[in-house]
């Protein structure tokens, strides 16, 4: 009996165990990074993107379930020795959608959501007078299936001399302008074939116990009060 409750013991350990483990691992999902040789407009100043709500987005693949938490675009500005108060978007709208509209287009819009992005880096560009910085911001856990989807971004700040970076790949920038709720989509963001952005999540989902798992953890509980008992008397 003795023996018998060791085991139970033993196998309640490892059932709790499995239950505090996920099957998430923080990953980043998705990168392309700046291509350092050219930007769209618009999108980052008050002198367009305000009056068009312009968009812009790139598209993405995941091949397995995965949950966004963060993600990062990249813009470009010139130095503040040359141009005064320079400044930063304070805030970003930011739209995922399938990539199930005409053509490839954005589509099915799944998450939309707001936040204030942070500098998260700066590095210099091409060009001596234009950093570029990367600026990330929150995703509330947005849960995605294997499958093709756009992120769509739209920031706004008071200097004009702020633009979307260009990314590396060769393809995948959409451009959107209208109400989040009803973008028209075009295949190109002023004229680069891809935006510079990154996502981070975690792949796969948390590990949610199954029944005869729990039933386990019962059993070795009430082994090990079992064990206890006989060796209080």
């Amino acid at each position: 009996m003795k023996n018998n409750a060791k085991a139970l013991a033993v196998t309640t350990a490892v059932a709790i165990i499995g239950l505090t483990t996920t099957a998430s691992d923080a990953a980043t999902l998705f990168d392309n990074e700046p291509a350092y040789s050219d930007m769209g407009d618009c999108l980052f100043n008050s002198t367009c993107g305000a009056g068009l709500n312009v968009y812009g987005a790139q598209e993405f693949t995941l091949g397995s379930t995965a949950t966004l938490t963060s993600a990062s675009f990249f813009d470009q500005t010139l130095d503040p020795s040359f141009i005064l108060n320079v400044k930063q978007p304070t805030a970003v709208d930011w739209v995922i959608l399938r990539a199930d509209g005409a053509g490839g287009l954005p589509g099915t819009m799944i998450a939309q959501g707001a936040d204030n992005p942070i500098v998260s880096s700066q590095f210099q560009g091409y060009d001596t007078h234009y950093p570029y910085y990367q600026e990330t911001y929150n995703l509330p856990s947005v849960l995605l299936t294997a499958g093709t989807y756009y992120l769509g971004v739209h920031a706004l700040e008071s200097d004009y001399w702020v633009s979307l970076t260009q990314g590396v790949l060769p393809s995948g920038a959409a451009g959107g302008s209208g109400p989040s709720n009803n973008l028209q989509w075009i295949a190109t963001y002023e004229l680069i074939p891809s935006v510079a952005v990154t996502i981070d999540g975690t792949l796969g989902s948390a590990s949610v116990p199954e029944p005869a798992t729990l039933s386990l953890l019962g059993l070795g509980l009430a082994g090990v009060g079992f064990m206890r008992r006989r060796r209080k008397h």
